[in-house]
Formats: structure tokens, sequence, C-alpha cells
């Protein structure tokens, strides 16, 4: 499995986010934003794609929670 850090969950890194849902490696992808809108923006854009098995993403807005 991968771990994924996308600093910045705006308009450009909530696309590269559903664009990872098309990958075939398990991915456990963490998603950093100062925003909370835009972390909830991110999350639904990732929900809308359908091939969205074996990825375990993590909102978060503090790099503390990051491992």
């Amino acid at each position: 499995m991968y771990t994924i850090l996308l600093a910045g969950a705006g308009n450009i890194g909530s696309r590269h986010l559903q664009g990872m849902s098309n990958s075939q490696n398990d991915l456990d992808i963490w998603v950093y934003d100062l925003n909370d809108q835009s972390l909830q923006v991110a999350k639904e854009r990732f929900e809308q794609m359908t091939k969205k098995k074996k990825k375990k993403v993590h909102y978060v807005s503090s790099l503390n929670n990051v491992p």
C-alpha cells in the first residue's frame, strides 16, 4: 500500500484526489487543507467517483494528524 499526502484540497487538489480513485494501487491518502470547506468539497468529489476500491482517505486540517 502506498501512502500519499495531498497538500491542498481546493479545486485542483480535489481533482487530483478524484484522479487517484482510478489508480490500480492500494492507497492510503491523507488530504490536508486548513479550510474545512475545501476538505468537504474534496470529500464530496471523491465520493462521486466509482473506482474507490482499496483506497483509504483521511481528511485533516492539521499536519500534526498526519503520520
